[in-house]
């Protein structure tokens, strides 16, 4: 039985819109909303957050624990040692990343990642042309070990958990879904990293509520109509 765990990035030192994780979106902390989103997937066996020691991430703790997920605490520079550290305690065979700020992380997306990498028996698979906030990446845990235990690793690899994948492309195999849309619309974004990302992220979710989408689930609502690219 494969086993496919979820790890959400989340701390708030963010440096360009500090505490942004914690921001309220329709009742909801932009973590929640994340982590909600997750949950909607078939794919996900189990959720972590993953956040740093310092005391500030105190919160993050508490609202993953609140939310009925797990939550792992480790370096706050060294990001990769936390998913590894994920990847041993929960014997996962599969690992998704998410980030904290992308509460439209299109959950179909992780699901068709891991049916990707599981058909094709690959170790990274990824999105292309796809709104930059609605895509995750998904790995095999193993080779991810892999990498952690390189003599040549960076800073830069520490920080950027996937980065060794997309850097050394000969070494593993790797495949980048790029036509779930009919139309590119990578110039399309939904991350929240400013005010005014956090304000059209409010704007957005009013418009989902008030078109009751079933759970929030599908990006597919707001790139037909429009509502991303008309804002």
């Amino acid at each position: 039985m494969v086993k496919v765990v979820c790890v959400i990035q989340a701390r708030l030192s963010s440096s360009r819109l500090p505490g942004k994780v914690m921001l309220n979106i329709e009742g909801k902390t932009l973590l929640e909303r994340v982590i909600d989103r997750v949950k909607i997937t078939n794919s996900v066996d189990e959720i972590y957050v993953a956040t740093s020691i310092n005391r500030e991430d105190d919160l993050v703790e508490e609202i993953a624990l609140q939310s009925g997920v797990k939550c792992f605490r480790g370096s706050l520079e060294n990001v990769l040692s936390r998913f590894t550290s994920i990847a041993s305690l929960s014997n996962a065979d599969i690992l998704v990343r998410v980030t904290a700020d992308n509460p439209l992380t299109e959950p179909k997306l992780i699901d068709i990642g891991v049916r990707t990498l599981l058909d094709s028996n690959l170790d990274y698979v990824g999105f292309k042309n796809t709104p930059i906030g609605a895509a995750s990446e998904v790995f095999t845990a193993s080779t991810l070990l892999e990498i952690n235990d390189r003599t040549d690793l960076t800073e830069h690899n520490l920080e950027h958990v996937t980065s060794f994948y997309y850097q050394h492309m000969d070494e593993f195999q790797i495949k980048y879904i790029e036509s779930y849309y009919d139309i590119d619309v990578s110039n399309l974004s939904i991350t929240v990293d400013t005010l005014g990302d956090y304000v059209k992220m409010v704007f957005l979710y009013k418009i989902l509520k008030t078109n009751s989408v079933e759970d929030l689930k599908y990006m597919d609502y707001l790139i037909v109509n429009g509502s991303i690219s008309t804002y």
